[in-house]
């Protein structure tokens, strides 16, 4: 296993707890994606789902969720960040609140590079 394997504490299998904050993450990467490509039934399905899984989310795992979201408008442009937002804000307000707090933390931790890859990495997003 190695030495990183001893670095890190024993972990239980996956416990419930754990599962409810992956599964959130499916569903809003489901709506997230699946809201480019609207029909009023899909969106309102992923929309239903993502609500469901974000209610059974404890504060701390709505933090990571927030932190998550974040890390993932740094690399969208400024119509995608626009859109993931507005979706954002139609299943959870005080979330989206949250997601612009911790990408604007990120951003400043990270600098202007971490919002711009394809100049540290000398590429273009259409590649």
């Amino acid at each position: 296993m190695g030495h990183a394997s001893r670095i890190f504490p024993d972990r239980k299998p996956r416990d419930a707890e754990d599962w409810s904050l992956r599964m959130a993450q499916r569903a809003l990467s489901a709506l997230l994606e699946g809201s480019r490509r609207p029909t009023s039934i899909r969106i309102a399905d992923l929309r239903s789902s993502a609500i469901s899984a974000m209610s059974a989310l404890s504060v701390d795992d709505r933090g990571l969720i927030a932190a998550w979201l974040g890390l993932q408008l740094l690399n969208a442009s400024a119509s995608e960040q626009a859109h993931v937002l507005a979706s954002l804000t139609r299943i959870d307000g005080p979330l989206t609140i949250a997601v612009r707090e911790k990408r604007s933390l990120a951003l400043a931790r990270f600098g202007q590079a971490a919002s711009q890859p394809e100049r540290v990495l000398g590429c273009s997003r259409s590649a």
